[in-house]
């Protein structure tokens, strides 16, 4: 039973099914990700439902910013797992807003970040640099569960692992514990939070 505490809107209620967005990235078979969606659908079926309904607060803007960099539209999701879609959420780490960009990362691309002014937390300006940043994230890997896992945990990381484990797929690296656990959980998660986007009602 979802809370209305969060407040959607009847508009955005009928945002919550979206089959189009979840076809617009093959979704792998792996054992993490049915693991994640009995996570989502059982242990975490309230909060995962209130993201997904707040999710439509922000869908016009997102949607328009990863058309314009020619993105799939499931990657509207990825602040499903990233922020539940809070502009103010900041993590132990430091990343804020919801896109959770790191400071540096936010001011390469753009986002201002000082004593003043933080433009993470602008739900505008962040989408279209994140929007920027998942694309040259998949120029690098060609593979959007290694762009997602760089996206996590950086492109530097991601690379080295790579190279030392000498897997080719982020599936690869994680079954093998090469990458940190925060991101083995990350990829998974999200293609989880697809898979329950385009059928909720199925998952109850």
């Amino acid at each position: 039973i979802l809370s209305r505490s969060a407040g959607p809107t009847p508009a955005e209620v009928h945002e919550v099914v979206d089959v189009e967005a979840a076809a617009s990235i093959p979704i792998p078979e792996h054992r993490t990700i049915d693991s994640a969606v009995r996570l989502f659908s059982v242990d975490m079926k309230e909060s995962i439902q209130t993201s997904l309904l707040r999710s439509a607060r922000y869908r016009k803007l997102i949607d328009k910013a990863l058309a314009e960099q020619k993105l799939p539209k499931g990657l509207a999701y990825l602040p499903v797992i990233e922020s539940a879609y809070m502009p103010t959420l900041t993590s132990r780490a430091g990343a804020h807003g919801i896109w959770q960009f790191m400071p540096d990362t936010a001011r390469e691309y753009g986002l201002r970040v000082d004593w003043w002014v933080d433009e993470r937390a602008d739900p505008e300006y962040s989408t279209r640099a994140a929007a920027i940043y998942l694309r040259d994230l998949y120029k690098m890997f060609d593979d959007w569960s290694l762009a997602l896992a760089a996206y996590n945990c950086g492109p530097g990381r991601v690379r080295r692992t790579l190279t030392e484990t000498g897997a080719t797929t982020f599936w690869e690296m994680l079954d093998s514990g090469a990458l940190p656990k925060e991101t083995r959980g990350y990829v998974p998660t999200f293609f989880a939070t697809l898979l329950i986007a385009s059928d909720p009602e199925a998952y109850g």
